[in-house]
């Protein structure tokens, strides 16, 4: 879907859909299609939102945030779940390029932040990310846990959940 412009009615559509969502975000599309050579995604990430630690495995994945509103924490890590990297993005420091095979997460450090985040296409849902064999899923019973030490962290710190 192209929106032409983003607008007010839109950011607050996004803000009601993720307060509503178990997941705590909401994201929109605004690419014209999963084939699209450009992946363009708004995403409302509530403070409260948990993002398992993940990377992207294709080659052509590299990804590229840019802080449209509020602040996030970047966290990138190596395959051991050492802290390698603990970056601020806000409008000072907007953007932020994760590469390719990169562990990463982000985590909404101020409400009503909002995210655009781009990829390069096409997008499938079965390849589009990978979890290392220590990161905790959404769906885990220590996610919570996870998501708690992860505000927390500083570089140089080990997952430990």
């Amino acid at each position: 879907m192209s929106i032409g412009m983003l607008n007010n009615n839109i950011l607050d559509d996004l803000r009601d859909r993720a307060i509503l969502s178990p997941r705590r975000r909401a994201h929109l599309n605004i690419h014209n299609s999963y084939d699209s050579i450009i992946q363009k995604v708004i995403s409302y990430v509530c403070t409260d939102s948990y993002i398992p630690p993940h990377y992207h495995y294709l080659d052509y994945q590299l990804e590229t945030f840019v802080v449209l509103n509020g602040e996030f924490v970047l966290y990138t890590f190596d395959d051991t779940g050492i802290i390698t990297s603990r970056t601020v993005l806000n409008n000072k420091n907007p953007i932020y390029e994760v590469n390719t095979h990169t562990i990463h997460t982000v985590v909404a450090n101020s409400v009503d932040s909002i995210l655009l985040e781009i990829k390069q296409g096409p997008f499938f849902a079965e390849t589009s990310k990978a979890f290392p064999l220590w990161s905790v899923l959404e769906n885990d019973d220590r996610a919570n846990d996870g998501f708690e030490w992860l505000k927390q962290a500083q570089v140089g710190d080990v997952w430990c959940i």
